[in-house]
Parts: C-alpha cells; structure tokens; sequence
C-alpha cells in the first residue's frame, strides 16, 4: 500500500527513520520515488486501527494459507515475487517460478524497531492475526530462497508492508 489515510479517512502520520515505535507509515528517505514502487512500511498500529479500503481486509494466516493451498511446488516465494530487477541477487529471482502466479511482492523490505531499513532482499507482509500483545505474525519472502516464510513472532513496533484482500 502507499496509503496515507485510515479506513475512516483520517491521516496516517508519516515518519522518515527512527520514529518507528509511532503510530504511523513509515518511508525510507525523502525520495518519493522509492515510495512508487515500494509503497509504505505501517506499524502494527496502524494495521490494527484499520487501514484498507472498504471490503477490503488485511488478511490473516488462515488467508495466506489458502493463498499457498493454490501454489505448485515448493517456490512460494518466487511465485509471488515480480521484478527481478528490483531484487538482489539470489536464489529467488533465479527460479524459472519467479513472477508465476501474478501476486507482484516487491522488496519493500522492513523497519526494525530502531528505525532501521531494509529493503531490495525481502517483502515483509503484515497479517491481521496477533501472536500476543507485542507481537504478531508475518510472512516473508527473501532474495536468498524461493520459499515463503511465515514468522510467528514479529515485534508490532516494526514497520512492514500490507497487501489487503476481499
């Protein structure tokens, strides 16, 4: 998403570095172009006060699982993954899988809780399902691997990509 506004049309604050522990969408520098193609990173926050369009939802594990039930083989990842020249260089964009089933991850990457970015080696997509207070759960795709990684513990002060479903 590059959205800048809650479900209920109020603005969401952006920051720019080290104030991810905020309420708010995160951007890596000033550059509005990296925010084209890349989008925003949100706090879990932000996720959880509501953040897709009407009949829109951020999807849950349960999602995401039906979402790999319909894949082949074992490239989740490079399935769901586009633009290999956006991408570092690894094992994901060099599987014949890469783009396959048009979901278009891009490597937006992360934010720790220390403001600090990552991006061009992963897409980290946020679920709607909590692990507990202060963490949640994830998935990941990595340059490295074509495999889709699911993490069960991720801190909610961390900014991460959101991809909404019907």
């Amino acid at each position: 998403l590059r959205c800048t506004q809650f479900s209920d049309g109020k603005p969401i604050p952006v920051a720019q570095g080290q104030d991810s522990t905020k309420l708010m969408a995160l951007r890596y520098s000033p550059d509005t172009n990296a925010l084209r193609p890349f989008g925003y990173l949100y706090t879990w926050a932000v996720v959880e006060r509501g953040i897709c369009p009407e009949g829109w939802r951020v999807p849950t594990t349960a999602d995401w699982q039906a979402l790999m039930d319909t894949l082949a083989g074992s490239d989740f990842g490079s399935q769901l993954a586009a633009q290999a020249d956006l991408w570092e260089v690894g094992a994901l964009v060099t599987s014949p899988e890469l783009g396959k089933m048009g979901f278009g991850a891009l490597p937006a990457g992360a934010a720790n809780c220390y403001g600090n970015f990552s991006y061009r080696s992963a897409a980290c997509f946020w679920t709607a399902s909590e692990t507990d207070d202060g963490e949640a759960v994830s998935y990941t795709i990595e340059s490295t691997s074509p495999l889709l990684n699911w993490e069960a513990n991720v801190s909610k002060k961390q900014g991460r990509s959101v991809r909404c479903v019907r």
